[in-house]
């Protein structure tokens, strides 16, 4: 095993044993390349099976479409708040899930009362009011 690196005393540098130094630098340079490969078997790996799962869970989304007619763009809308609640269950809190279901049956409702603009509108506080101040609400 290499010598340990001892500090000098006066807040200098380090001695390190000169007799030591090719020794030191030869086991890090080694050490360096074995860890470069690792990083790039591990990249590749990564990337491979990354990839694999990306095509899997494409098809698995092209499929869902067509089994139930709903557009992809409409499924992964609905799938991140299915995904919210399933996380919310994960609270340590009680409390806290339920705010979340709570939160999205209010959007919901909100929603489901006419067009976007009110759902806009909804959240909007009562003195919210035009540029010129005249009382009327924006839109």
């Amino acid at each position: 095993m290499a010598e340990q690196l001892k500090p000098n005393g006066d807040g200098a540098e380090p001695h390190i044993p000169h007799h030591n130094i090719e020794a030191i630098n030869s086991t890090i340079r080694n050490k360096f390349h074995e860890i470069l490969k690792t990083d790039r078997d591990i990249k590749k790996l990564e990337e491979q099976h990354i990839a694999e799962l990306k095509s899997d869970r494409t098809q698995l989304w092209k499929n869902m479409a067509a089994d139930t007619d709903v557009s992809q763009t409409d499924l992964k809308l609905f799938y991140k708040l299915w995904k919210r609640q399933e996380e919310a269950k994960l609270f340590d809190e009680e409390e806290d899930a339920n705010a979340v279901s709570d939160n999205l049956k209010v959007i919901f409702e909100a929603l489901a009362d006419g067009d976007q603009l009110d759902f806009i509108d909804g959240i909007r506080p009562e003195n919210d009011t035009d540029a010129n101040g005249n009382g009327e609400r924006i839109h």
